[in-house]
Formats: structure tokens, C-alpha cells, sequence
């Protein structure tokens, strides 16, 4: 430190002032070393990898934290640091180009928000508009899909084959200015349209999309504003489009459109004929300049749908035998099910009857036309709940096959039906075709419908849904048979869907806040946005939800001719088992009266138990045994309707756990998980403390608890905390935490408990567990108790209803501190010592005494007791003074007591006990309350405890 004296003379400030210099000077050096070595460090830190390589070097962090760090680290994240890493001007990745592209897409404020927070790492708006910029997005086919699929058909070895999905999305009608430039008015693509003052208001946007069948990607083709187009002319721009797609080398076979009447005008024009009845049937179209076919779908969602709102609306169709098929059986389905309280393995609820303002609602209708319904109405009509259900259990148990076909979207599928069309099956699809064409020839509709009584189904104004179906079902077999020759050995329904395009719909509904309503030029900026790299996804509100992982087709923003830059989707993988998983089963789980329909359906319920059982726990093969049969004479009517071979079977055993009389459980909770209310039917249920309250809300929230909820209590008097009501507004795990005493433990916990129950384990098998017989051997052998060697030893490992007993009772230090000295009082071996000796031989030489006593007081017979064990509580174990006997029967337990203390003075004193246990109540000499016990003989019933 340099002060001012220090510059007083000349020389004292030239000697500071050389070693301040020399000071700055060796600062500067220091400096300049560590920019080297930090220059050093960067350029050998350049990602994440390198990073957490360097610090497990300088032993920062372990091995394992390092492993683990990478391994759970999302791949965002990672090119972030790996961006902030090098320098600003590096190349973006795919990951953050596609987080930063989706992220201003739906919020250009969030955008800006995220990327301050972020250091400035993700791009700037003005490149996400340079970005934007290559892509045209005008009005007709998208030149850059073209060029894309181009590319994406050069560097790929096997042919690209595509699916075209045609249809409108509506948009508001609105003339709108911008850039010197009209939109809104009807155009297809030529700009003319817009140059006049008396242009037309277009009110839908008529969209191409081409799905890939042999890949897991979708792009659109292009979009016209309409009002109202003719077959003719849509039939056009199809050709056109079809003319474009031959330039780029892709191939398309299939065409799928909805049912609207101009689509089929589009179609018939082109060559179509869709006269199922007539000679001619042919429903499909020729490729343009060549003889190749393209077949025409008509989308599988809408003609399902077509057919339940034709059973819906007319109520009662006849099959070709005769047999009504009716809409009130599955109507009184649902009522039977809601006055039973349990549903029969199927998901009808209200709005599947009244479906009237969810018409396309797709979920709805392949649920009320579903196996599960078909096999409700069968197994209803056994126990003579529903009379004439055959024919409409036939009727949705084959529309269901139908749908299922045609819906197939997951290779590894093995339903019955809901398959991918392969080698191995495609003659049974032919089979199910000319079963189907068979079945729907002979509908007709019923005789309340005056109108058109008797008139056949495929030849009336109502013929869309079902002939649709059978000119799916012929295309599917048809496009395999085609595209088998190019090299694919499966092909998948679903690719043929329209979904793809109402996903793509819906995602550009989201770009305003999922405006239904855009105008052409909101339309147009959100078709730009998602033909580049995006991961926008749709409304789960949406017309359907996405069920695979085709993902748009982007366009690069480089002038590149190789496929990557057109696509870099990682997920091409052929995961598509992890895709999807089975339906939940849809239970009702209130507790109604036992009818032969709920012992069934419960029957049926425990199989799904069994299963989430033997998924979590591992079973030897004793326990195993236990659960499931192959053959069993009692099992369920339902499940006997609905196996296909991979249902299970439990056995007679797991249908007499659930308890005959059962308690029912009531537990309202909101979306913050708090509780409302809660009541039981059982006694303590009041209270809204009973273990049946504690249990189905632990199960609740944690499926894999282990529950015991049928115990008897064992010593000690009646609690009182079950009339306590809990605090409203207390969250469930709070609640419950104290009554349970359930803690989450860490995995080195777990690992621990596991070896400590395998130690108890086989603690109680060689000391514990016992036998019938030798329950009643030992009862026999120790009748003299104390004086016997085996008494002593059958106590020992066993929690006796005295000492022991007291001493848990009256416990409430419930610390690990605590529950160690309660072990340790358990386990430790004493000397009774002279005091111990004195009792023991006090209570022999006046137990006779008060047994005689007793017997001529009471006038009741008294027997010796030995050691009491139960088979089924081994643990438990007690030794009363006597057995008092009423009609040859067990009817209370002696206990005598000598009081010690008093054997030199009298037990009452002055009207005052000399015994703290003991007061006078009105002259009369009683126990008090807190020294009642209530005991439990292992095995019995609470017995009164006579002192």
C-alpha cells in the first residue's frame, strides 16, 4: 500500500513508485498466464462431453456422476452448452433450429423472452425470417415440397411411395390487403383471380399432403383457396399434382379423400365407378400416361361414423336372418351398468347414447361399436338382463374387425384383426372381405322406418358409410398386392388415414392461439412456418390426436442437394411398439349390492389384478400356482366372452378375497390433489380415519403399497383417533403420512430393506411359523406355564399378551431412538432377580386360592390354560390364568393379579386404595378405566378381561 507520506521526498517516491511498477508488472504477468491457460482450456472444452471429461480428470465429480449426467441430459440442452461452448458464429443444430422454429411459431414474445434468458444462444428473429424466406409458400403446389421429395427419392435406395390425403379446412371470408396485394378471394394459384373488383370471398382451403408409407414422414403438396369446386376441377389439379409427382420418381398407388359428394364426382370423372352393385365396380383411377391403378380410400374414421349415426338414427335394422339389430340394446347396456354400479369391461358412458352434439367425435363412435360392447351385450343376455342382443352384438363385433383393419398402426400388433397386412395374413383378409361384403349385402332397415321399410342399406341414401368401408377393405388388399413388389413386406392402414391431414389442420389452428377461423393470410404465413423444421403439434381437442410419429417433411433453408438437408428426423427408427399401448380398462370401482352381475364382473376384474401383480412383484412358484389356473369351472361368464387366449384365468381362491360384506369407500379429492371428503360404511368410517379410507387412497397414490387392510387388532384398548375428523384442506400424502407411517426411501434404503426382509423371512419360517397340531400340542404341554421348559421357549420369539404387550401399548416414542429401546426391552435377557423371584412365588401360592375364589363367587367353571398361539398370527401369543367356560364353550379369560405391594397393609385404606390401579366408586371397590384392558386371544374374538 503507497500513502502519501511515502511521496514526501524525491527519493522515498522514486523507491515506491519502481516497486509499484514492479508490482503491476508481475500482475500482468500473472494475467497474461491465466488467459493462456483459459484460451488453452477452451479450445479443448468445445462440448459437454469434453467439459465433464475434464472435471472427472481433476476429480470434480465420479464416474458414475459423470455416466449418469450424460445419460439423463436431453439433447437440447446439450447443444446449448455445447453452443455456448464455442463460438457465436457456429452453424445451429438441428435440435436447437427445430426448439427455436416451434417456440416462435406459437409465441414470438416467449421467444424473445426464452432466448434473454438463454445468453443470446438461440438465433435471432431476423434469421428465423431469413429462414422463412427461402420457402415461397404462395398459393398452388409448393415447388420446395417437390424439390424435397426429389431429393429425399435421390439418396434413398428403395423407392419412396406415398399416400395423397385430400381435404378442405374452412377459413373466414375476408378480402385482406397486403404488400400491394389482394388475398382472400378464390384462387388457384395463377394470381389472376385477385385482379378483379368482384372477386369472390373463398370460404375453405383445399390441401394435398403426401404421406410416406415405408417411413415415418408427411409434407404438404400444396393449397388453393375455393368456394365452391366441382368434381371436374378438383379433378385437375389432382391430375396435376399427379403429373408433378411423377418428375420427382416418388410412386403413389392410393388416394384417400372423405365421402363428400364433390370428392366422389372428382373421382368418377377421373374413370372411378363406385356402383358397388353394378358389373362395373372399380374403385380406383389410372396414373396418368400409363395403366398403372391408384386406389381410391375413402377415410375409414368418417364411415364408421356414418354407420353408428345410421344405427343411432333409425334405431332397428334387419340383418339377412331376420334379426332386429337394435340401438336400444346398447343403450340399456349403459343403463344397466350405471344402476349396477360397475361397467362390464367396456367404456359406454352418456355421451357414447347421446351422440348427437359429438357426431365427430371418432373415440366415441369406435367405442360404442367395439368387441367389448359386443361381448357386454352377450354376457348381459346370459344372465336375462337383455333379451334379442345376437344380431347387435354380431353387428359390433364385425364393424369393429372392419375398423380395426383399417386403423392397423403398429407392426408389431397381433390382435385378431388389428394387424399390419403382411404374407402370412393377407388370405385371411380376403376371407373377413367377403364376410363383410356378405354381411353388410344383407342390411336392410327396419319396419319403424315407414319410409324405407325393407330398402337394402348399399342401395339407399344412407350407403356412404358401409359401401365405403367395403372399397377400403378391397384397396387394402389391392395396394398391398401392389407395393409388395417394391420391396415392403408389411404394409400399415393407418398410412392410408386422413388423420395425417386433420393433425396437420390442427397444428395450423395453433398458430393463432387455435383460431378455427384464420383468414387466407394467417392461413398462408402458418403453411410457411410448418413446412419448415418444427415439432408443433396438434390440439388433443382436435377432430383426432396423433397415434404415430410421421413428422413433416421440412425444407432446408440451404441450397443443398443431398436428403439430409431436406430431413434429419433421428426417430426413423422402427420403435413404433413403444408407440402406443393398450387401452386402460375403464372401471366403475363403486361397491353396489352383490347381484350375480357384479360377483361376475368383479370375477373378471380380479384377472386384471392378478396380472398387475405377477407385472410387479416376483412370484415363486408356489404363489404363482396360487393365482392363475389354466381351467377354471367358476370363472367369469365375461371372461369367458372376451379371452382370446391372453386373458387371465384366476383361481377359485382370488375370487373369495374380496370380503362379503364389503365397506364402500367414498373419497372426493379436487385437481390439487386435496381432499373434500371421506366416509366408509364401516364402523369407524365416520370418523373418515377406518383403514378402508386409508387404503384406497394410499393405493391411489401409490399402486405398488403393500395394504392390510383385514387385520384384527391385536392388544390394547380401542383407539379413539378414528371419531377425530382430519383437517380440511390437508393434502392426501400429509393425511395419510402419520395413520401409515410411510416414508420414501432412497435406493441404497430399498436395496437395505430388501436383505432385511429376506433375514425376517427366513427368521419366521424356522422359528416362527407353526402348524394345527402344534398349536394344540403346545396349548396341552404348557399347562403348567412357568414351570414348563417349553413355555419359556415358545415365548421367547414371540410378542406375549402381557409384559410385551403393555410395553407396545403405552409406547409413544415412535423415533428411531425410541423403537430401538423398544427392541432392545424385547430381546435383552435379565435375571428376575430376589424382588422378580418374590413375585413369581407369591403368584403361585395365591393363584389356586383366587381361582377357587372366582368359582364360588361367580358359580362358573374355571380350566387351566397353557400357551396360546394362532396358525395364522404365529407371532402373537398369550397365557391367561384360566379359561371360564359357559355351556362347554370359551365364554372369557381369567387374569388374577397379585398385588404385592399390599400384602403387608390392606388394599383400601380410609376409604383410599393403596394400589394405583384401584379406586372406590359409591363404597364399591373397582379397576379404573385406564388399567381395563381389552385382549384378543390369537385367533378369537375380543374377550373380557376378569381381574
Amino acid at each position: 500500500d503507497v500513502k502519501t507520506p511515502d511521496f514526501d521526498t524525491p527519493k522515498r517516491a522514486k523507491v515506491h513508485f519502481k516497486r509499484a511498477k514492479y508490482q503491476v508488472m508481475i500482475q500482468k504477468q500473472k494475467i497474461k498466464r491465466l488467459n493462456e491457460t483459459v484460451r488453452r482450456l477452451r479450445k479443448k472444452i468445445v462440448s459437454i462431453e469434453s467439459l465433464l471429461n475434464h472435471l472427472k480428470k481433476q476429480n470434480y465429480i465420479t464416474e458414475n456422476a459423470h455416466d449418469e449426467i450424460l445419460r439423463t441430459t436431453s439433447e437440447f440442452i446439450k447443444e446449448t452448452i455445447n453452443r455456448s461452448l464455442k463460438l457465436k458464429n457456429a452453424k445451429f443444430s438441428p435440435a436447437i433450429r427445430s426448439f427455436a422454429l416451434t417456440l416462435q411459431f406459437y409465441s414470438s414474445k416467449a421467444y424473445t423472452f426464452v432466448r434473454k434468458h438463454f445468453n443470446n444462444l438461440l438465433p435471432h428473429p431476423s434469421t428465423l425470417r431469413k429462414w422463412y424466406c427461402v420457402i415461397k409458400g404462395e398459393l398452388g403446389f409448393t415447388e420446395e415440397s417437390f424439390a424435397a421429395l426429389k431429393a429425399r427419392q435421390n439418396q434413398s435406395s428403395d423407392p419412396v411411395i406415398i399416400n395423397i390425403s385430400i381435404d378442405e379446412m374452412a377459413i373466414r371470408k375476408q378480402i385482406s390487403f397486403l404488400n400491394g396485394r389482394f388475398y382472400g378471394g378464390v384462387d388457384l394459384g395463377t394470381g389472376n383471380e385477385n385482379d378483379s373488383n368482384c372477386t369472390q370471398e373463398a370460404t375453405n382451403a383445399l390441401v394435398f399432403l403426401a404421406v410416406c408409407i415405408n417411413s415415418h414422414w408427411k409434407i404438404p403438396l400444396g393449397y388453393f383457396l375455393i368456394h365452391s369446386f366441382s368434381g371436374f376441377e378438383r379433378a385437375s389439379l389432382l391430375i396435376k399434382c399427379l403429373e408433378l409427382l411423377v418428375e420427382t420418381g416418388v410412386k403413389c398407388y392410393s388416394i384417400t379423400v372423405d365421402g363428400a359428394a364433390s370428392n366422389i364426382s372428382m373421382c368418377k370423372s377421373l374413370g372411378a365407378n363406385f356402383e358397388y352393385t353394378s358389373a362395373n365396380f372399380k374403385p380406383w383411377i389410372e396414373y396418368p400416361g400409363s395403366q398403372n391403378k391408384i386406389f381410391i380410400f375413402w377415410d375409414a374414421c368418417h364411415m364408421i361414423k356414418l354407420v353408428r349415426n345410421t344405427l343411432g338414427d333409425k334405431k332397428i335394422l334387419i340383418n339377412k336372418y331376420n334379426e332386429p339389430i337394435k340401438w336400444s340394446c346398447i343403450a340399456d347396456l349403459h343403463r344397466i351398468q350405471e344402476s349396477k354400479g360397475l361397467h362390464a369391461a367396456n367404456k359406454l358412458k352418456k355421451p357414447h347414447i347421446q351422440y348427437y352434439e359429438n357426431k365427430m367425435n371418432v373415440r366415441l363412435c369406435v367405442q360404442t361399436l367395439s368387441a367389448s360392447v359386443s361381448s357386454s351385450l352377450l354376457f348381459c343376455e346370459q344372465l336375462n338382463l337383455i333379451n334379442e342382443v345376437k344380431a347387435t352384438a354380431e353387428f359390433c363385433q364385425i364393424f369393429n374387425d372392419a375398423f380395426d383393419l383399417l386403423n392397423c398402426r403398429n407392426k408389431y400388433a397381433k390382435g385378431e384383426y388389428n394387424c399390419p397386412i403382411n404374407y402370412d395374413n393377407i388370405e385371411k383378409i380376403e376371407n373377413f372381405l367377403e364376410t363383410f361384403k356378405t354381411y353388410v349385402e344383407g342390411l336392410r332397415y327396419g319396419p319403424t322406418n315407414y319410409d324405407t321399410n325393407g330398402e337394402q342399406l348399399i342401395k339407399s341414401k344412407r350407403q356412404v358409410g358401409f359401401i365405403g368401408l367395403i372399397i377400403c377393405l378391397t384397396n387394402l388388399i389391392n395396394t398391398y398386392k401392389v407395393v409388395k413388389e417394391e420391396k415392403m413386406t408389411y404394409l400399415l392402414s393407418y398410412k392410408l388415414s386422413q388423420d395425417h391431414l386433420e393433425i396437420f389442420f390442427s397444428a395450423m389452428r395453433s398458430r393463432g392461439g387455435f383460431n378455427n377461423n384464420p383468414n387466407a393470410i394467417q392461413f398462408r404465413s402458418a403453411y410457411k412456418r410448418l413446412i419448415v423444421r418444427h415439432e408443433v403439434n396438434g390440439s388433443i381437442y382436435g377432430n383426432c390426436t396423433q397415434l404415430d410419429s410421421s413428422s413433416i417433411l421440412f425444407v432446408s433453408a440451404k441450397k443443398r442437394q443431398d436428403a439430409d438437408a431436406i430431413m434429419n428426423n433421428d426417430n426413423d427408427i422402427d420403435n413404433e411398439s413403444d408407440l402406443f399401448e393398450e387401452f386402460e380398462h375403464d372401471y366403475d370401482y363403486r361397491m353396489p349390492e352383490l347381484e350375480e352381475y357384479v360377483t361376475d364382473v368383479v370375477k373378471y376384474t380380479s384377472g386384471f389384478i392378478v396380472r398387475k401383480i405377477k407385472k410387479n412383484k416376483k412370484l415363486c412358484i408356489v404363489c404363482d400356482s396360487m393365482l392363475t389356473v389354466e381351467n377354471n369351472e367358476n370363472a367369469s361368464r365375461l371372461l369367458k366372452l372376451k379371452t382370446r387366449g391372453k386373458l387371465i384365468t384366476p383361481t377359485t381362491d382370488v375370487h373369495k378375497i374380496w370380503p362379503v360384506s364389503p365397506s364402500r369407500v367414498k373419497v372426493r379429492i379436487d385437481e390439487t390433489r386435496m381432499v373434500f371428503c371421506a366416509s366408509c360404511g364401516c364402523p369407524a368410517g365416520a370418523g373418515a380415519k377406518c383403514k378402508h379410507i386409508a387404503a384406497v387412497i394410499w393405493y391411489i397414490n401409490n399402486e405398488d403399497g403393500t395394504l392390510k387392510t383385514s387385520l384384527r387388532k391385536e392388544w390394547g384398548t380401542p383407539t379413539n383417533s378414528a371419531q377425530n375428523k382430519y383437517k380440511k384442506g390437508k393434502r392426501i400424502e400429509d393425511f395419510f403420512s402419520n395413520m401409515l407411517k410411510v416414508t420414501s426411501l432412497s435406493e441404497v434404503e430399498k436395496e437395505c430393506k430388501l436383505c432385511v426382509n429376506d433375514m425376517l423371512d427366513s427368521l419366521e419360517n424356522q422359528y416362527i411359523k407353526i402348524d394345527q397340531n402344534a398349536c394344540f400340542n403346545i396349548f396341552i404341554e404348557t399347562l403348567n406355564q412357568s414351570d414348563s421348559d417349553l413355555w419359556f421357549e415358545n415365548r421367547k420369539n414371540r410378542i406375549s399378551a402381557s409384559t410385551k404387550a403393555h410395553k407396545i401399548r403405552v409406547c409413544r416414542n415412535l423415533t428411531y431412538v425410541g423403537q430401538l429401546h423398544l427392541v432392545y426391552t424385547f430381546l435383552k435377557k435379565t435375571d428376575l432377580g430376589e424382588k422378580g423371584s418374590i413375585n413369581v412365588t407369591c403368584g403361585k401360592n395365591t393363584e389356586g386360592v383366587a381361582i377357587d375364589a372366582y368359582k364360588q363367587l361367580f358359580d362358573k367353571e374355571v380350566i387351566k390354560s397353557g400357551l396360546v398361539i394362532s396358525q395364522f398370527i404365529p407371532w402373537l401369543c398369550a397365557s391367561p390364568d384360566g379359561l371360564v367356560l359357559k355351556n362347554g364353550k370359551i365364554d372369557a379369560v381369567l387374569e388374577i393379579k397379585f398385588p404385592i405391594s399390599c400384602r403387608s397393609k390392606p388394599k383400601v385404606e380410609n376409604g383410599i386404595p393403596n394400589l394405583k390401579y384401584l379406586l372406590v366408586e359409591n363404597g364399591i371397590l373397582k379397576l379404573k378405566k385406564s388399567s381395563i384392558s381389552t385382549i384378543c386371544m390369537p385367533g378369537k374374538n375380543p374377550l373380557s378381561a376378569s381381574t
